[in-house]
């Protein structure tokens, strides 16, 4: 998932990636 990260910030906001990234710790299985 890690990998995403540099191109996901050019398409999201900071505040959007905060939120995306709290749903998914709790979504998501490590």
């Amino acid at each position: 998932m890690w990998e995403l990260l540099p191109l996901a910030e050019k398409y999201i906001t900071a505040a959007e990636w905060k939120a995306m990234g709290e749903h998914g710790m709790r979504a998501t299985p490590k």
